[in-house]
């Protein structure tokens, strides 16, 4: 449902993100050695402790990465405010071009008058107005869906100080793509989209 607020449409729902460790390697390798395609697009290998229980489509974050991104999107008005909202969450604005005619240079935005909140950027009355095209160039960090689950199971058997077997978890695998390769830009504001996030204590058992 494209009017849904809890998925806004995608069919999927994002909540109570947790920190966990991970190694990611093999990023993007397909593209070195065979012919490039569409699905083999910004794709990486994670490894994660067995009881980190990854599933289809969840999201990793790498905290410790920065990448860029840029964007041609179109500025939207909400409760009085333009506004632009991005595929990622924006940790820093680089730089910003607002299209003027098809003869014309582009203009250089001042990116110390916009005020950035996760994925939104909202800009100044007076500088752009609703419907005008901007580009946005962001620094951001890097994020995959989880698209295969290559080894979500994985047990052995090891022998403990008595000789005396004992089962063992090894650590799953998982393949991730980049999100702006899985799901478009959500079309959202700050306000209508609800937050499904619940606390420990909210969850019967």
């Amino acid at each position: 449902m494209s009017v849904c607020q809890n998925c806004m449409g995608t069919g999927w729902v994002f909540l109570n993100p947790t920190q966990i460790k991970a190694v990611a390697q093999s990023i993007n390798k397909d593209t070195k050695y065979k012919e490039w395609s569409q699905e083999r697009l910004g794709t990486a290998s994670f490894t994660v402790r067995s009881d980190c229980h990854l599933n289809f489509m969840d999201k990793l974050t790498l905290l410790n990465s920065v990448s860029r991104e840029s964007e041609n999107l179109l500025v939207k008005t909400f409760n009085d405010k333009l506004f632009i909202s991005t595929i990622y969450p924006v940790d820093r604005v680089v730089e910003i071009f607002k299209f003027d005619q098809p003869y014309n240079p582009l203009i250089l935005l001042p990116v110390d008058q916009v005020e950035v909140k996760d994925h939104f950027v909202t800009l100044p009355k007076g500088l752009v107005k609703t419907g005008d095209s901007l580009t946005i160039t962001y620094e951001h960090k890097v994020q995959y869906h989880i698209i295969d689950l290559n080894h979500d199971v994985r047990n052995s058997i090891a022998l403990d100080n008595k000789s005396q077997e004992q089962p063992v978890n090894l650590p799953i695998s998982a393949i991730g793509r980049r999100v702006h390769n899985v799901i478009d830009a959500l079309n959202y504001t700050q306000d209508n989209l609800f937050d499904n996030s619940y606390g420990i204590s909210n969850v019967s058992v």
